[in-house]
This record gives C-alpha cells, sequence and structure tokens, in this order.
C-alpha cells in the first residue's frame, strides 16, 4: 500500500506541475495569443502571432501590406494610403521583423486573394540594412514565434510551445502592467502595441576598431536573405503587384558598429534585386535628438518624410539630401 502512494505522488507531483503551468499560460497569456486578455496588454506580446491573426481575421478589408520591424511603426498608415491611390494597408510591424518573415505572408496573402477574386494592389517593405543577414528572430524566442501555417511547423508545435513553457518573468511582468493599467484606469487599447521597448539614445563614445566592426555581407544568413527578397520581387510582379522597398535610416550610434562600406556594399546588393529608396546614411538626423524615440527607433516626423521623399513630393529646409533613389536591377 505504501508503495502505491509513492508510486502515486510521484505521478501527481509532476502532473500538477504541469497543469499549473499550462494554467499559469492560459490565464496570464503573455504571449497574448490565447486571447484571454485578463491582464490587459503584455509587455511579452507575439507581435508576428497578432498581426497574421488580425489580417486573416479582416482581410478582405486590405488591398495592401506594409512590412517592417518596430521601426515602421513610425510609417503613418493613413498617410501611405494617400500616397499609393487609397490603398488599404495591413500592417505587419514586427519585433526585429526582416524578409524571411514577410516572404511566408505575402505568399499566403496571394494565395488568399486568388482564391476569393481579388488581388493585392501595393506592398510597402521597410529593410534594415544593418539587420539584414541576422538570424530570424522567429527562430529565436516563444514571443517571436511564427504564427503556424507560415513557419513551416505544426499547429501543435505552436501551440505546445505556448502552453508549456515555464516563463516566470513573463508572467511576472504582464501581471505588473495589468495591475498597473488598471489602477490608473487605462484601456487596453489605449496602449500602442507596437511601442519598441529599447534603451535611451545614448552619446557617440568613439570610434570602434575595424576589427570589431561586424560585417553585414558575412553573416550566415546574407544569402537567405537576398533570396527571400528575391521571391517577394517575383511574386509581386508576377501578381501585378506594385512593390516599394526602402531602407530605413540608421542613427549615428546604431551605424558605427558597422563597416561603413560593408553596409554600403549589403545595400547595392538589395538594390540590384529591387528598386530601393535608400535612406540607410542619414547621417544628419542623429543632430536632432528630438526625432529619435530611442537609439534604433526614429519618431513619426521622419516617416512622414521617408514617404513624401518616395512620392515626390518637394522637402522642405534640412531634409533636401533625405534619401537616395536606386532605380534597381
Amino acid at each position: 500500500m505504501n508503495t502505491r502512494r509513492y508510486a502515486l505522488r510521484l505521478i501527481a507531483l509532476p502532473a500538477g506541475v504541469f497543469l499549473a503551468v499550462v494554467a499559469a499560460n492560459l490565464i496570464i497569456d503573455p504571449q497574448a495569443v490565447f486571447g484571454t486578455g485578463i491582464f490587459g496588454v503584455t509587455p511579452n506580446a507575439n507581435t508576428r502571432y497578432l498581426a497574421f491573426a488580425n489580417y486573416r481575421a479582416t482581410a478582405d478589408h486590405f488591398d495592401g501590406l506594409l512590412f517592417g520591424s518596430s521601426r515602421a511603426a513610425a510609417i503613418p498608415s493613413d498617410e501611405l494610403s494617400r500616397r499609393v491611390s487609397g490603398v488599404n494597408f495591413a500592417r505587419f510591424v514586427v519585433n526585429g521583423g526582416n524578409v524571411i518573415d514577410y516572404l511566408p505572408i505575402l505568399e499566403f496573402a496571394v494565395r488568399d486573394k486568388a482564391r476569393k477574386g481579388a488581388r493585392l494592389r501595393a506592398v510597402f517593405l521597410m529593410l534594415d540594412a544593418d539587420n539584414l543577414g541576422r538570424r530570424p528572430l522567429s527562430q529565436e524566442a516563444i514571443q517571436q514565434l511564427a504564427p503556424p501555417g507560415l513557419s513551416g511547423q505544426s499547429a501543435f508545435t505552436f501551440w505546445w510551445a505556448n502552453l508549456t513553457a515555464i516563463e516566470f518573468k513573463s508572467w511576472r511582468d504582464t501581471i505588473r502592467l495589468g495591475l498597473h493599467q488598471r489602477g490608473n484606469g487605462v484601456a487596453a487599447s489605449e496602449i500602442p502595441p507596437e511601442m519598441p521597448q529599447v534603451a535611451p539614445l545614448p552619446p557617440v563614445v568613439g570610434t570602434t576598431r575595424d576589427e570589431q566592426l561586424e560585417r553585414v555581407t558575412r553573416r550566415p544568413e546574407f544569402a537567405r536573405h537576398l533570396k527571400a527578397l528575391e521571391r517577394i520581387a517575383a511574386l509581386c510582379h508576377d501578381a501585378g503587384i506594385a512593390l516599394v522597398v526602402a531602407a530605413a535610416p540608421l542613427s549615428r550610434y546604431n551605424a558605427q558598429r558597422y563597416d561603413a562600406a560593408d553596409l554600403a556594399t549589403a545595400v547595392a546588393t538589395v538594390s540590384r534585386i529591387v528598386p530601393l529608396w535608400d535612406f540607410t546614411f542619414s547621417d544628419f538626423l542623429s543632430d536632432r535628438p528630438e526625432i529619435w524615440v530611442d537609439w534604433s527607433h526614429f519618431k513619426p516626423q521622419v516617416g512622414r518624410m521617408m514617404l513624401a521623399r518616395v512620392s515626390g513630393e518637394p522637402m522642405p529646409e534640412g531634409w533636401k539630401g533625405f534619401g537616395t533613389q536606386r532605380p534597381g536591377p
């Protein structure tokens, strides 16, 4: 009898821990994938999953796609629409996003529109030159997991990972933010889901030694990024979709970590695949801290100027040299 009780306890303990973890993930929902919403906006929301889920639920309302990392939060949808023949853009603005993330979404959207007898009219893609060749974040952390149906993994794998992850810090942060929102009477809908969480703008402290500078073109995934971009360009061409690609400006603090010649080579390589509006080397912007959120993200004023430049509008004083058009292949 004692042996049986001991065996039952051995089974009950891990089973209880497992059920407690599942319950915590369902109730707290740190990645915001289960839709419980008990604690409101979570700082660990899976923006890839949320953007795709929103698109699938409202796809008929959109005839354009906006792709970008969190830097693209500075691109106003209404102004983009006004400058692109009234196209209604679905926003795929995701943390650390790159072309590896965007390609399967575009493939899905093209198939989905064709099935419904409709089509996409335009794609606006913001590239980060310093992000080219990086391993996709969707392969690094649970809050960046690509949604099932896009990543090649099964739905079971996605949901199992979200149900069984032990995330003490994410649980704590989600609960704290939720309680803070309630205490201040803030509705979840009032909090911007794309607000970047990065350190304040630091000073440029000196020149990094040449051997320490990062070279984008030497990253293992660089060729894969280029192939994904080629596929995006081909899809848009074959489906009659207007494609606009713009490279986001880098702050001086960001740019100093990279070999300038290598970064220029990476941008030039991109422009041999697609026509490119290149804002990468807008070094003068770093002298205006009021237009930066932090060392990596600029404010909507810069996004509006990018759209104005792409649209061929006259640029005001101080912005005359902003952006270079590279004609493409």
